[in-house]
C-alpha cells in the first residue's frame, strides 16, 4: 500500500514539471512572435512615412508665405529745430522812434517793424542837397566853357570832382537814413518784442525775434554704431508725444563727423509742415536702417529654437497625409515682432502660426487654407 501511495506522488510531481515547462516555451514562441510583428510593424511605418500610434491629428492654423518689403528701424529721441529764427537789431545807433509789431504778429520779408529816429541825419542832407545845386550849375558852366575852349582844364576838372564829392555825401547820408528803418529779414512770426519807443538802440542790441516755423526739422544724435547703416533719403516715423501725433519723413542730413564727447552724429528729416509744431519739441524718430525689398517674413513668435538652431513648424503633404515637419532657418533682422528669414523658407511654404508649440516632426495635422 504504501509502495503505491509513493509511485502515485512521483507520477504527479512528473506531470507537474512538464506542464511547467510547456507554458515556458509557449511563453517564449509568443515574445518571438511579438518581436517579430513589431518588426513589420516598425518597417511599414518607415515605408508609409506614418506612425500607427498617432490616432487622432491635431488642428492647427496655417499661414501661406508670400514675399514682402521689410524694412528695420533704430529708434532715438530728438526734437525739432529751425534754422529760420532771427534776431532784428538796429543798423544805426539811436533812439526808437516807433515799433510796428506786436508778439504773434505774422510779417513779410522785408517789412518795417520799427523805426530809429533819423531827423539829425534829414537835417544834414537839406543844406547839403542846395550845395549839389550850386555845384552842379557851376560844373555845367565850366563844362559849356570847355567844350567852346574858353577857361581852363584846371577850372573844369574843380567843378566836376566838387560836384561828385557832395553826391558821395549826399548817398552816405541817405544810405545812412535807409539804416534807421528796422526791417524783417525773412517772413515769420513775431516771437519776441525787446525794443520799446523812446529807448536807446544800436548794433547787436536785442531788438525784435522772428521765428519761421514752415521748414521745421526733426533732429537727432545717433550713436556712432549705426554710422554706416543710416543713408541719405531713407525714411523715418517721428512721433510727437505732446501732439499724440505720428507723421514721416525722410533724412536730408547725416553729419560727416562723430562728437568726440557723445560718440554720435546728427542727423536731421525734412517734415511736412504743420502749424501745430513749434520749435524744440520733443520727438521721437524711428529711422531705417535697413531695407530689403521681396524678403520672407514671419512672426517673430514662431520661430523656436534648439540646440542645432533656429527653426520653424512647417505644414507639408506627404503620402496624401498633412504632416507637421521642422525646417531648419537662418534669422536676419527682426523688428516689431516680425523677422526676416535669409535662408530656410520660400515663397509658398506653410508655416504653423497657431498650434505650433506642441508639435512634434512628423505629426499629423488637421487644417483648412
Amino acid at each position: 500500500m504504501k509502495i503505491a501511495k509513493y509511485f502515485a506522488l512521483i507520477a504527479l510531481l512528473v506531470a507537474c514539471n512538464a506542464e511547467k515547462t510547456d507554458k515556458k516555451a509557449e511563453l517564449e514562441a509568443l515574445k518571438k512572435q511579438k518581436q517579430e510583428i513589431e518588426a513589420k510593424i516598425a518597417q511599414l511605418e518607415k515605408e508609409l512615412g506614418t506612425n500607427t500610434k498617432i490616432m487622432k491629428a491635431k488642428n492647427v492654423v496655417v499661414t501661406a508665405l508670400q514675399t514682402s518689403n521689410f524694412a528695420n528701424y533704430i529708434e532715438i529721441q530728438g526734437r525739432l529745430e529751425t534754422d529760420k529764427i532771427v534776431n532784428i537789431s538796429a543798423q544805426t545807433p539811436g533812439v526808437v522812434k516807433g515799433v510796428y509789431v506786436r508778439r504773434g504778429d505774422f510779417v513779410a520779408a522785408g517789412q518795417v517793424v520799427a523805426d530809429i529816429d533819423g531827423s539829425l541825419i534829414l537835417k544834414n542832407m537839406q543844406p547839403l542837397k542846395a550845395q549839389i545845386e550850386l555845384a552842379r550849375t557851376v560844373y555845367e558852366k565850366q563844362k559849356a566853357l570847355w567844350e567852346q575852349k574858353v577857361g581852363t582844364e584846371v577850372a573844369y576838372l574843380q567843378a566836376k570832382t566838387n560836384l561828385e564829392s557832395l553826391e558821395q555825401q549826399l548817398a552816405t547820408l541817405q544810405e545812412q537814413y535807409a539804416k534807421t528803418r528796422v526791417v524783417a529779414s525773412m517772413a515769420g512770426v513775431v516771437e519776441d518784442v525787446m525794443m520799446k519807443v523812446g529807448e536807446m538802440a544800436s548794433p547787436g542790441m536785442p531788438g525784435i525775434k522772428i521765428v519761421n516755423s514752415a521748414e521745421l526739422r526733426a533732429v537727432a544724435e545717433v550713436p556712432e554704431a549705426y554710422s554706416g547703416q543710416i543713408r541719405q533719403g531713407a525714411e523715418v516715423e517721428i512721433f510727437i508725444p505732446d501732439l499724440k501725433r505720428n507723421i514721416k519723413g525722410r533724412v536730408i542730413f547725416i553729419a560727416q563727423t562723430i562728437n568726440n564727447i557723445s560718440r554720435s552724429f546728427r542727423v536731421e528729416v525734412a517734415i511736412p509742415y504743420d502749424k501745430d509744431f513749434k520749435p524744440n519739441m520733443i520727438a521721437t524718430l524711428k529711422v531705417e536702417n535697413y531695407a530689403k525689398n521681396s524678403a520672407i517674413v514671419v512672426p517673430i513668435n514662431v520661430v523656436q529654437n534648439a540646440l542645432e538652431g533656429s527653426y520653424i513648424m512647417v505644414a507639408v503633404e506627404e503620402n496624401g497625409q498633412k504632416i507637421a515637419r521642422r525646417r531648419k532657418v537662418e534669422v536676419g533682422q527682426i523688428y516689431n515682432r516680425s523677422a526676416e528669414i535669409i535662408s530656410g523658407l520660400q515663397a509658398g511654404d506653410k508655416i504653423i502660426t497657431t498650434g505650433y508649440q506642441d508639435l512634434n516632426d512628423g505629426d499629423l495635422i488637421s487644417y483648412k487654407m
